[in-house]
């Protein structure tokens, strides 16, 4: 099972990655651990391919703007692996190549923990509420003729075998040519392929046989080995074999991935300089996920689930707050002594003056400051009340309601709401800030995790705790009645967030109405980008259209870059063409 602290929204390298990304990730780590229980099962090596090579080197797990997880293994064991991996791998799970796949034309071999999107109860629970297809890639390394002029004639077979494997497939060669081609093919690799009339049978052989070419050269024939489709085919080189001899295992996420012991050897011939880090992006489209989530909305024609905007969610509804209260119950003890009814004045004064001690006291605490001053003051107004009521006298308020007017009304309250002790340090300055002038308290909410059903599960809590602050626990401070004069937000996805929520009550829609100002604080270091980085635009989206900023009077950023980007995505969000209203919420941090 996941651990639900990876599943927390994180910045690495100033890119943010949302939980969406983390279930993406989580989902191929857990097909890593699937082929890696095969490969140990049956002494199977594999390595760390492409980008995982550079991740597992470079950040000890994925590249930040990376959303896939790729291997590799040496045709004898990649042979060895093909040969157990269907029925070794778990319910559900499949391998996709050309052979088991209609569609599927590559020789990059795909191991999948579905075959389809996945919206069951059971498949959401395993896999963190992810229901998207989530997969590896395994490249296939062959040996390569030391002859170039030999090597080369091998790849002008293996793409002639390919070519007459896709016009098989697809009708497009007349029959007669195909049979002709076919008997050659027969005869030169003293093979049998199936009758023409059944064309994907003959394709699917015509590509075995291709890969049976791209295997022939054994270890010790070669000095090099290389990907041969498409890469040696298109005039790349190899590297030499004995790159591929030793492995180490290198820390990946929460787990370990074999890689070359010589990786620097081989990272040096990808990447030139690779632990430069630069954010590249060249590969498919970016997140996988998005582009099944397009196609299951059209074919089925529904929306996925999602967080949407409605109409005046960000305007406040004030709940009725302790100085509210207080507030009613002097004019209360005002009117009471006005009217001076004997009977009932000394007894229902006495009694309002003790309801708002007790109420005092659950609000607030007994050791509270605004206990310490409010409860000797009302214990006094009680005692001038039994003495007033020998003489037949009312007693004045007007010491109580100075004390009020000092503990409710001067006295300035902040709230800070984190959720974990990395993002709390984030707004530790304002913190500082704000204890100079007001009473400053600090709630850490627990970070639950839902199950598929939307539920959470209160006996996890992916949260830490900051160092140096004394904390509240969330179910102790009631927004609500205390009405503090900011509260300060980090978390901004109320119950939206697809695996993590938090407590009801401190969801930014309801907080909103429990305070003159809702700030919220942008709680990772994400780096400034361009409008044209579309990695960071879609993940920020994640982050931004999101009940906290829609909620929230003030949003707090450190630059005018992430300015920009935040009124852009909400405006886009809010689908508002005022975007000044927007930008006027949008702060510059002064600390």
């Amino acid at each position: 099972m996941t651990d639900p602290a990876f599943l927390k929204d994180e910045v690495r390298c100033g890119f943010m990655i949302p939980t969406a990304v983390k279930q993406a990730w989580a989902g191929s780590l857990r097909v890593l651990s699937e082929i890696d229980r095969i490969c140990e099962k049956y002494g199977i090596r594999y390595y760390a391919e492409w980008g995982t090579l550079l991740g597992a080197v470079r950040h000890s797990g994925f590249i930040p703007w990376d959303d896939d997880l790729d291997i590799g293994m040496l045709r004898p064991d990649y042979r060895k692996f093909r040969e157990v991996a269907d029925k070794e791998l778990p319910a559900g799970f499949m391998v996709q190549d050309y052979a088991s796949l209609e569609d599927y034309r590559q020789f990059v071999v795909r191991v999948t923990n579905s075959e389809r999107i996945n919206f069951t109860e059971e498949h959401l629970n395993e896999f963190n509420n992810f229901p998207y297809i989530s997969s590896i890639d395994i490249f296939v390394t062959d040996y390569i003729y030391p002859d170039i002029a030999e090597e080369k004639e091998r790849d002008r077979e293996i793409l002639k075998l390919v070519a007459l494997a896709d016009a098989v497939r697809d009708g497009e060669i007349a029959a007669e040519a195909a049979r002709r081609e076919m008997r050659e093919a027969e005869q030169k690799y003293k093979a049998r392929l199936p009758e023409l009339n059944k064309k994907r049978d003959a394709a699917v052989a015509l590509y075995r046989l291709a890969e049976e070419q791209m295997g022939r050269v054994s270890r010790e024939e070669a000095a090099q080995v290389g990907q041969i489709f498409p890469w040696i085919i298109k005039g790349g080189s190899g590297i030499e074999k004995e790159v591929y001899e030793e492995y180490v295992r290198l820390p990946f996420e929460n787990t370990t991935i074999p890689v070359q012991a010589q990786f620097a050897r081989m990272l040096q011939r990808k990447y030139g300089n690779f632990m430069k880090v630069s954010k590249i992006w060249g590969g498919h489209g970016y997140p996988f996920f998005e582009s099944q989530k397009e196609s299951f909305e059209e074919s089925a024609g529904i929306k996925v689930p999602h967080f949407e905007y409605r109409q005046g969610m960000e305007l406040k509804e004030r709940e009725e707050s302790f100085r509210d209260i207080a507030a009613q119950c002097i004019a209360e003890l005002k009117t009471l002594k006005e009217n001076a009814d004997p009977e009932n004045y000394y007894a229902d004064s006495q009694q309002i003056a003790i309801d708002l001690g007790t109420l005092a006291e659950n609000v607030y605490g007994e050791q509270s400051e605004v206990c310490g001053k409010l409860i000797p003051e009302l214990e006094a107004f009680c005692e001038k009340l039994y003495a007033a009521a020998q003489s037949g006298e009312t007693v004045d308020t007007a010491s109580l309601e100075n004390v009020t007017e000092e503990v409710l009304y001067k006295r300035k309250e902040v709230l800070f709401v984190t959720y974990d002790a990395a993002a709390f340090e984030d707004m530790r300055e304002l913190y500082e800030k704000e204890k100079e002038e007001a009473a400053v308290y600090v709630v850490r909410l627990p970070l639950w995790k839902k199950d598929a059903l939307g539920r959470a599960d209160t006996s996890t809590d992916a949260g830490s705790d900051p160092e140096g602050v004394d904390l509240i626990a969330a179910g102790d401070y009631n927004a609500a009645l205390r009405a503090p004069d900011r509260i300060y937000i980090q978390w901004p996805y109320d119950n939206e967030n697809p695996v993590l929520t938090v407590p009801a009550e401190y969801f930014a829609e309801n907080l909103k109405n429990c305070t003159e100002e809702l700030i919220f604080v942008t709680p990772l270091a994400i780096r400034d980008f361009g409008a044209d980085e579309k990695n960071d635009v879609y993940n920020m989206k994640h982050y931004v259209c999101a009940p906290g900023p829609v909620c929230a009077d003030t949003i707090l950023v450190r630059s005018e870059a992430l300015k920009e980007r935040y009124a852009e995505a909400l405006c886009g969000f809010m689908k508002t063409s005022d975007a000044s209203v927007i930008r006027d919420k949008i702060k510059l941090r002064s600390v």
